[in-house]
């Protein structure tokens, strides 16, 4: 497996590889896309999508600046730094965290912007 840097759209550099994967594959059932949903679905043919299944926002909080900004520096905030295993340093992995109902309602915010009424209105 191949592995690059990204940057994601609207927050910092991630401080993790990420796969190499092909833009889509498709078979004459379904289509996968490697995409940002918001965007391929505006550009999409209207009545063109009959169905979306998308990752949640994990990390919701997690991946905020403020969050990123204190697992760069070692210090504060909802990472750890996991044990070394056989001489190699392991990244940092988030704790668990309990959503907030500011937190929920951002989940909420998310997941109406890709919601189509069964009317299609």
């Amino acid at each position: 497996m191949t592995m690059r840097a990204c940057t994601l759209r609207r927050s910092a550099p991630t401080l993790f590889p990420v796969p190499e994967r092909p833009p889509a594959v498709a078979s004459n059932l379904y289509e996968v896309r490697n995409a940002d949903a918001f965007l391929w679905l505006a550009q999409a043919e209207p009545d063109s999508v009959h169905a979306v299944v998308t990752d949640p926002p994990y990390g919701l909080v997690e991946y905020t600046p403020d969050q990123l900004e204190k697992m760069k520096n070692g210090k504060g905030g909802l990472w750890r730094i996991p044990p070394a295993f056989d001489g190699c340093q392991r990244s940092p992995l988030p704790r668990f965290t309990v959503l907030t109902d500011k937190d929920k309602e951002a989940l909420r915010t998310f997941f109406a912007r890709l919601a189509v009424p069964a009317n299609g209105a």
